[in-house]
């Protein structure tokens, strides 16, 4: 006698009648999905955004997520129906691995959340220039994938800020090669501007 195969645990989507949700809170979806790609379903985003104290959230160090308790004043079926909103709008998508249904962007969600990321590296940034540099937030971005740091350095580039070419320089020093090319290269576009 074979073994039956475990069958995969099935998904309901209701978004409740929600016709529509404003960007922000798209946004807001997305940066709570970023720990949970192909790692986490719908009920552990529910709880990242419910602000959640339980210990699946806290063991995997989630309460630290951006979005976390950004719904605190919802109700769970409330925040569940904004996440299938966004699965069903195609922003987040779920996939099977093995028998479990987790999410991952598609790529409209993934563009979103590339752009809030890179948001939040540019303050960072801003933050460290004029200031001493925060080298370990640098080195990280070693780990960064190579289109999210693409974006960050467009728009670094679209602000003309001449205030971050010390930490540019400083990024650079640690940056692959590629990357460091791209950086030098801004640098040197940000210091013309400066002489003009």
């Amino acid at each position: 006698m074979s073994r039956r195969r475990d069958q995969r645990v099935p998904v309901h989507l209701d978004a409740s009648g929600i016709e529509s949700l404003p960007f922000p809170e798209i946004k807001v979806i997305m940066r709570g999905a970023e720990d949970l790609i192909a790692q986490g379903g719908r009920t552990l985003l529910c709880k990242i955004l419910k602000g959640s104290r339980d210990k699946d959230v806290s063991q995997r160090g989630l309460d630290a997520n951006p979005a976390w308790g950004f719904y605190r004043d919802l109700a769970s079926d409330e925040v569940m129906a904004r996440i299938d909103w966004t699965i069903l709008n195609g922003y987040l998508q779920i996939e099977y691995f093995d028998r479990l249904p987790l999410l991952t962007y598609t790529p409209a969600g993934l563009d979103i959340e590339i752009d809030s990321i890179t948001d939040e590296f540019l303050a960072r940034m801003r933050k460290m220039a004029g200031t001493e540099a925060d080298l370990q937030f640098l080195d990280a971005r070693r780990d960064t994938p190579r289109p999210t740091l693409w974006k960050l350095l467009e728009k670094i580039e679209a602000t003309g800020d001449r205030a971050l070419v010390p930490v540019l320089k400083m990024w650079a020093d640690r940056a692959p090669k590629k990357i460091r090319a791209r950086i030098n290269t801004l640098v040197a576009t940000l210091e013309r501007t400066k002489e003009s």
